[in-house]
């Protein structure tokens, strides 16, 4: 019974380190590529494609048809003959009906495309919107990765904040008692007391804000990776120094290079599609029919009253004036024109983008370095302070303003951090680099 207790309690250890075990940045992303719903639905749109391919193929294909039938006539339809056809005069017309009360049909027909030209072409047409997908879902993927890398940068800029709130905070506590000690032997009045308590409570509710925008980054990075909202996520700290390797925009490493070329392959091929409708096509066409006639409906199960026939031939149609579809040609010869157009203005707007990024960056990198510098200059500022408050020289003028520096400070470093990280991000993005984490 004690082997079964303790087993049951290594169990225990087991499985709560492996769900208290932090989660790297790649292992985020491994996450993200597996349970991110948009990018499952974008694969979604992959198997569509190759659906609709195998569709248009499909066409190349006989196709066969089963048609049963059977008619009851109340009225039998009659058809005028020529009257001399029977020995009747020049001139009259005699009414002969035309099957019987009961008739029946029993058909197959074959439809077989020998040669369609637009067939050809709507199934190349297809093939490369299949591609188009595919380069569809891979664009997602980067730029899905691109934001789970943002996210997880900042949850970890996020926690470093709450912990340098958390020691501000603890800072402050020591001074406070401090004060309340000088305040319980009499040695400085109630309103420097308030102004003390003013002062703690404004370095805890910049505790409680922080933790605020760092649960609400941690949310971010769940929706980016698929994670249950209601789970906790503990990721590993890793040492961020952002620096740019290549600084020169190339439109074949940007991440929807594919995917934007194929937009053009469509065109083109649309185009392509739309002029074959042009072009002759030659079918094979059969059918064998047996047809059954009878005054009353039992009758027509008995073979003599069942007539055969069929044939089989080839049809060659060509398109003559086809008003319409000239429209659509011409329509089709613009839409391939703008489509090259419009990959030229998609690449000059990400180019503008690039080297905007590249120039915030650069400024912001250059002003993070001052401003780290000035938090330094704060944060020894607030060492002196504790430092003069143990010797009885309490300043609360100094120790309010040493807060508002700091925080201030503080908050403009962050701010500038964060947005770095994000053109940092940004920039690699843009030039498909991966190799940013």
């Amino acid at each position: 019974m004690r082997r079964k207790i303790r087993l049951f309690l290594l169990l225990i250890i087991i499985a709560q380190s492996h769900f208290a075990q932090k989660m790297t940045l790649d292992d985020c992303i491994l996450f993200a590529e597996k349970h991110n719903k948009d990018l499952i639905n974008k694969l979604q749109n992959n198997i569509i494609s190759n659906i609709e391919h195998k569709e248009e193929i499909s066409k190349l294909f006989p196709m066969l048809n089963l048609n049963l039938g059977a008619d009851y006539y109340w009225k039998i339809p009659v058809q005028s003959y020529p009257g001399e056809l029977i020995g009747q005069p020049e001139g009259t017309s005699v009414a002969i009906p035309i099957g019987s009360t009961w008739m029946s049909e029993a058909t197959i027909e074959l439809k077989w495309k020998l040669l369609d030209f637009n067939v050809l072409q709507n199934i190349k047409l297809q093939s490369i919107k299949k591609e188009n997908s595919k380069y569809q879902h891979l664009s997602f993927s980067r730029i899905l990765q691109r934001n789970v890398i943002m996210a997880y940068y900042i949850v970890q800029v996020r926690k470093e904040e709450v912990s340098f709130v958390n020691d501000n905070l603890e800072y402050y506590i020591s001074v406070h008692n401090y004060i309340q000690q000088q305040y319980d032997k009499g040695l400085i009045d109630k309103i420097s007391m308030n102004q003390s308590q003013n002062i703690l409570s404004k370095y805890e509710e910049s505790v409680y804000k922080k933790k605020s925008e760092l649960a609400n980054s941690q949310i971010d990075l769940k929706f980016w990776m698929g994670y249950p909202f209601e789970d906790a996520l503990e990721i590993e700290n890793i040492n961020i120094k952002p620096s740019l390797e290549k600084i020169i925009f190339n439109e074949n490493d940007h991440p929807d290079y594919e995917y934007e070329k194929s937009k053009i392959d469509i065109s083109m091929q649309e185009y392509n599609s739309i002029k074959s409708t042009l072009l002759p096509s030659v079918s094979l066409i059969g059918n064998y029919a047996k047809s059954g006639f009878s005054e009353n409906f039992k009758n027509l199960t008995k073979s003599q009253s069942w007539y055969s026939s069929g044939f089989i031939g080839v049809r060659l149609c060509i398109p003559i004036v086809h008003p319409t579809n000239i429209a659509k040609i011409k329509k089709a010869k613009f839409q391939k024109k703008q489509s090259l157009l419009e990959y030229e203005i998609f690449f000059d707007k990400e180019k503008s983008n690039y080297l905007k990024n590249l120039n915030d960056f650069n400024n912001i990198s250059y002003n993070l370095k001052s401003n780290h510098e000035r938090l330094n200059l704060v944060e020894e500022n607030k060492t002196l302070s504790l430092s003069k408050v143990e010797k009885g020289l309490i300043d609360l003028i100094q120790l309010k303003d040493i807060q508002n520096e700091l925080l201030e400070t503080h908050e403009q470093y962050i701010i500038k951090q964060i947005n770095c990280l994000k053109l940092f991000v940004e920039i690699n993005y843009l030039q498909n680099n991966t190799n940013i984490k």
